[in-house]
């Protein structure tokens, strides 16, 4: 591995069919061949149960059964995509832009409230490191 490179890895616990925890690590390789790894671990009881989002909309509104649309994902039963309706569990970024194709929108309509709130978290932050940067540049 060269220097400087970053490997993630998201894993998650699943118990009784629910996601109780995920994980991602972060390898960091430095130059003088040693690693640091870094991880964080989220519990699923620190977040609500359920991922409120709007894929049963957006599949009724193209008028497609689960089943069909795990059919097009190559998925043997449509087991997943209720899950990921329900909010029971979140489909991967790649099934999540798959089903953006297939819907027809864009992925952040899923989750609105999720988007809303990165939007809201994030917006102050952005705001005050461009001040910031402008104010260092004077």
């Amino acid at each position: 591995m060269k220097a400087g490179v970053i490997v993630a890895r998201w894993e998650y616990l699943v118990k009784s069919s629910r996601v109780i925890q995920w994980t991602c690590c972060k390898k960091h390789f430095l130059p003088t061949s040693q690693e640091s790894l870094t991880c964080y671990r989220v519990s699923m009881s620190d977040v609500k149960s359920h991922i409120l989002n709007n894929l049963r909309k957006y599949r009724n509104d193209m008028g497609f059964s689960q089943k069909e649309v795990a059919e097009i994902l190559g998925f043997k039963s449509p087991s997943c995509i209720s899950r990921w309706e329900k909010g029971i569990s979140i489909p991967s970024w790649q099934h999540l832009f798959e089903l953006s194709f297939i819907y027809s929108t864009i992925p952040n309509q899923f989750y609105d409230d999720l988007w809303n709130d990165i939007q809201k978290r994030l917006r102050e932050k952005k705001l005050a490191m461009l001040d910031k940067k402008n104010n260092d540049e004077k």
